[in-house]
């Protein structure tokens, strides 16, 4: 297993080049109009140089350190496992420092999910108050404060190192963990990727739930467009019958059409209500605009299980490599949780949803699929030729940096 170490650390060296290379391309094109550049998490913060510091600059910040923290961890954990001596060697030079960095890692991608998050709903009603997200900063450097204190103090104060023989008749240092603090870890672990899915996913099934009218509504969509079809149908032509299709909003996205169909001696003609009184405007072509613009948005449901999925792979890389490490001693699995979590990361976020997208295309099929059979469903329902229009979304929209910008 001894090159794998060194395999582990090239992908992440590679990583973070690519990493830096796309910062470094995405600053390039970023300009002063830019609404993920200039929004600041920060701006309430009495701390002036915090204050200023924009989304994407804490994240770029922040996602390289969780890079190098998962480096030096690697280089920490081989240098010291692989000292290959004709003699007894000492295994006291690095101490605990593979753990600590191990937690820094973890440390620095746990601050990325809470910047995001902070970040992802200013401007909605759905933002979270700040001094909850205040709590979180404070508990995320607490933990690296605790935890390095704890592994100074279990390792280097109780010695738990052993010296082994290897194969080659050299003598190698083995880490004693402690199964104690390994279990903590995990627990820990484990509590901050799921509070931190659960505060991302809760607002976007308000937002999905806000997006299904009730049956009152439909109702009074069905007798606000039925009676000004009829009142216009009048004054123009009694021998005129207006007829209108039942209103039936699916989920976001897309949308159902709503047509009017009026139909003559003679011909059969399909038309819209544009009228622009009422307290119903959803049939403006503002609206009609807005609806095809949202349409090409990520859904929510593609959103929660893209986030859902990443955070579950993350918890059980961390979850099964610390258990085999405190249970049987295997190191080989923490080089490896460290490279997918650094990965998962990165996926996160939207720069590199064509990566997510060419690796996890099986998470994606469900939401297509459903979209799709959505759509089929609503034109097979129309009779006759129509023309769509897409209804106006009454709740209040969050910023197109708020959702989309901060995957």
């Amino acid at each position: 297993m001894f090159p794998c170490y060194f395999v582990c650390l090239l992908i992440l060296v590679l990583i973070l080049v690519v990493h830096l290379y796309k910062i470094s391309k995405k600053q390039g094109r970023s300009g002063p109009h830019n609404n993920s550049v200039i929004q600041q998490p920060f701006r309430t913060s009495s701390c002036q140089w915090l204050n200023l510091l924009a989304y994407s600059q804490l994240i770029d910040i922040f996602s390289v350190l969780a890079l190098l923290a998962g480096c030096g961890c690697l280089l920490a954990n081989v240098l010291p496992y692989h000292q290959f001596k004709l003699q007894v060697p000492t295994c006291d030079r690095f101490g605990p420092s593979g753990q600590i960095l191990y937690l820094v890692h973890k440390c620095f991608i746990y601050e990325c999910l809470i910047i995001r998050l902070q970040s992802s709903f200013v401007g909605s009603v759905y933002t979270y108050n700040a001094k909850m997200m205040q709590g979180l900063h404070v508990l995320n450097v607490s933990l690296i404060i605790l935890f390095s204190v704890g592994l100074c103090t279990e390792i280097s104060g109780k010695h738990k190192y052993e010296v082994t023989k290897a194969s080659n008749g050299g003598y190698i240092c083995v880490n004693k963990n402690s199964f104690s603090i390994s279990s903590v870890i995990v627990v820990v672990d484990v509590i901050m990727n799921v509070v931190l899915l659960v505060l991302f996913v809760k607002p976007l099934y308000a937002l999905s739930k806000k997006s299904k009218p009730s049956k009152n509504a439909n109702a009074a969509l069905f007798d606000y467009h039925h009676n000004n079809t009829h009142n216009n149908n009048n004054d123009k032509n009694n021998n005129d019958q207006s007829q209108i299709v039942s209103v039936s909003l699916g989920t976001l996205p897309p949308f159902p059409p709503v047509t009017t169909t009026t139909t003559s001696t003679d011909t059969t003609t399909t038309t819209t209500d544009v009228s622009a009184g009422g307290p119903l405007p959803w049939v403006t072509k503002q609206s009609i605009s807005e609806s095809k613009s949202l349409q090409h948005r990520p859904s929510f449901f593609e959103l929660t299980t893209k986030v859902s999925i990443l955070t579950l792979i993350m918890t059980l890389s961390t979850l099964f490599s610390i258990l085999l490490l405190a249970l049987l001693k295997w190191t080989v699995f923490v080089m490896f949780d460290v490279v997918i979590n650094c990965s998962c990361l990165l996926l996160v976020f939207k720069q590199y949803d064509p990566i997510y997208r060419l690796l996890c295309k099986c998470c994606l099929h469900p939401s297509c699929f459903l979209n799709n059979a959505s759509f089929n469903q609503s034109r097979v329902s129309q009779t006759t030729t129509n023309t769509p229009v897409y209804p106006f979304n009454l709740r209040k929209q969050p910023t197109t940096s708020s959702i989309d910008d901060f995957r």
